[in-house]
Parts: structure tokens; sequence; C-alpha cells
């Protein structure tokens, strides 16, 4: 089992689960810069969207835009909740970073941040299947 699994999320200690929002904060800025490179090729491609629908071009704009909100979501969702809980270890005496997560009241794990973190690689793939369809589209459609 990952150490990610929720089941045993619930025994992290304090410095475990500032190590994990690191670490997500680090992927997705990686997925960040797979959207961006997909979006820079999207860039150098643009004269095959003048030969497809206009709801094809809309279409890879929109997931690109969706797939970016997702990602800007996960990073500040792992970013917020490493901050707050700095802040409680660092205001509040009584815990040290090996103490147990459960401990600590009110510091749930960022659920919607890791569920937009899983969603991301999906829309990235999205993103580069319309792109797909729009460069085969360009050169099939005229003929």
């Amino acid at each position: 089992m990952s150490s990610d699994e929720p089941t045993s999320r619930v025994n992290d200690t304090i410095g475990r689960r500032l190590e994990k929002y690191a670490r997500f904060q680090k992927l997705t800025i990686y997925l960040g810069g797979g959207l961006g490179g997909l979006v820079l090729f999207g860039d150098l491609a643009k004269d095959v969207f003048l030969l497809v629908p206009d709801w094809l071009r809309a279409a890879f704009i929109a997931a690109a835009l969706v797939t970016g909100g997702c990602i800007g979501y996960a990073y500040s969702g792992f970013q917020w909740a490493e901050t707050l809980l700095q802040r409680e270890l660092d205001d509040n005496h009584l815990w040290v970073r090996s103490s147990k997560i459960s401990e600590v009241a009110g510091h749930e794990w960022p659920t919607v941040a890791y569920v937009e973190y899983n969603l991301a690689p999906a829309l990235i793939g999205l993103t580069a299947l319309l792109l797909l369809i729009a460069a085969v589209w360009s050169v099939v459609a005229p003929y």
C-alpha cells in the first residue's frame, strides 16, 4: 500500500505530512510543465487549427484552461495545507515533527487538491488527444 493511500495517512507524523505536501507540490509543478509544453506545441502548430472546425479549436483551448485550473488548484491546495501545518508547528510548541498528525485538530488531508492532482494527468492526455485529432484532421479533411 502506498503511503499516500487514505488509510495510511491517518498514521502520518507532522514531519511526514509536511514532506508529502512538499512532494505533491513538486509533482504538480511537473504536471504544469507538461501542460506548458503541450500548449507551446499547440501554439507552434497553430496553422493546423486554421484547417479544423472551430469547435475543435475551442475544445483544445477549453481543455488546456481546465487542466491549468486543476493543476493550479492542486498546487495551491497542497501549498496552503503545508503553510497551515507549518504555522501550527511554529506557533504551538506542544507538537514536534514526530507528533502524530491526528493530534493536530483541523489538519485533514486536502482531499479536493488531491482529486485535482489525480485528474490533471487525464486532462493533459485529453488535451494532447485533441491536438492530435486536430493534426490528423488537418491532413485528412482537405482531401
